[in-house]
């Protein structure tokens, strides 16, 4: 079944399950945006994407970075779609040096 939207997965309800094989995958801007503007290469990618993260295979994670890189573009709901592949799994802090940068970059 084919996404009625960029950001939706349709009425899939499968149990995620994540096991310690599980792989964490860190999505950047580009593979954002890719899957949000539906461009060829990364519209075949997101349905893939989708079904790892449905099966278990693998974990999406959130960052602050996602958080500031979306900023400049609200119309594309990059953080909505990141939620809905990470539900709510974040980097973990240690993790997150880049976001070390940004706070010096970013005011506020």
């Amino acid at each position: 079944m084919r996404p009625t939207s960029p950001h939706s997965s349709g009425d899939d309800c499968r149990v995620r399950t994540y096991g310690p094989g599980a792989t964490r995958l860190y999505l950047d801007q580009n593979y954002l945006s890719g899957i949000a503007k539906r461009k060829p290469t990364f519209d075949e990618l997101a349905p893939v994407l989708r079904e790892a993260v449905i099966t278990g295979a693998v974990q999406v994670l959130e960052s602050d970075v996602h958080e500031l890189e979306s900023k400049p573009r609200p119309d594309l709901k990059l953080m909505e779609l990141l939620h809905e592949l990470s539900h709510g799994r974040r980097l973990p802090d240690h993790l997150d040096r880049p976001r070390e940068k940004y706070n010096d970059a970013w005011p506020g």
